[in-house]
């Protein structure tokens, strides 16, 4: 059984650290829908329209969290402040499926990372740690490309194979478990850091979690891993629900 693990390498670096993640089953993705685009629409329009000072701390949280493994995030934005970017320069989010567009919702409404992968593409446990160099990415969008990481460099990474589901910690997703409309399970991963309280981030997993089952009608469960409880088995067998969740 696949779990979800935090090592603790990442939270000496980062001991606020949170991560609510949802297991959804028998999703169905679909290429487009309308009241998905216009939500996407509405958020970045909101966005837009905000002081930029009201946003400004929590990306910045998510800079200086890169910072703290040696990368700039000027060159390597955190996936949520390019997110940001687009939206307050009036450029389009594309509609890429239905997953996807609900994770960009839901991240750029509460200025959070949210990032997620096909499980039938993961062989081992899905990791969040801190790469030896010697692990392989290719980058989404284009596979034929190959990459390293950077030692040091937080990545999330399959454990049977080393193949690198995310640079970064959450700038670059890789192409090899990239959401598709064949995806019917995933796991959905939602970073929080101050001035995100954990009650906040379980608040927005029940956001994503209900969109999900609204527009996708998948079954979906949801924990949160923090550094005394960093780990999570995916139970396949588990109803429908928002337990296990695990409080901080």
């Amino acid at each position: 059984m696949a779990k979800i693990v935090i090592r603790e390498e990442v939270f000496r670096m980062a001991p606020l650290f949170i991560r609510v993640v949802l297991f959804a089953q028998g999703v169905r993705n679909f290429a487009c829908s309308d009241e998905l685009s216009g939500m996407l629409e509405s958020v970045a329009a909101m966005q837009a329209s905000r002081p930029g000072t009201t946003a400004e701390e929590y990306l910045a949280s998510w800079d200086q969290a890169h910072r703290l493994f040696g990368s700039n995030p000027n060159k390597y934005p955190p996936s949520i402040r390019a997110l940001y970017k687009r939206a307050v320069q009036g450029k389009e989010i594309p509609f890429i499926n239905s997953v996807v567009a609900i994770m960009n919702i839901v991240s750029l409404h509460n200025l959070v990372p949210c990032g997620g992968d096909d499980l039938a593409s993961v062989n081992g446990d899905l990791v969040l740690g801190i790469a030896t160099g010697a692990e392989s990415f290719r980058p989404l969008g284009r596979p034929e490309l190959f990459e390293r990481p950077d030692p040091g460099e937080v990545i999330y990474f399959d454990s049977a194979n080393s193949n690198v589901m995310c640079r970064r910690w959450n700038w670059r997703n890789g192409d090899m478990t990239k959401l598709g409309s064949d995806t019917t399970d995933l796991v959905v991963n939602i970073d929080g850091l101050p001035p995100v309280s954990p009650e906040s981030l379980v608040n927005i997993g029940i956001q994503l979690s209900d969109l999900l089952r609204s527009h996708c009608g998948a079954k979906v469960q949801m924990a949160m891993l923090h550094r005394t409880c960093s780990e999570w088995a995916l139970d396949r067998t588990g109803s429908s629900g928002h337990a296990p969740l695990v409080a901080a």
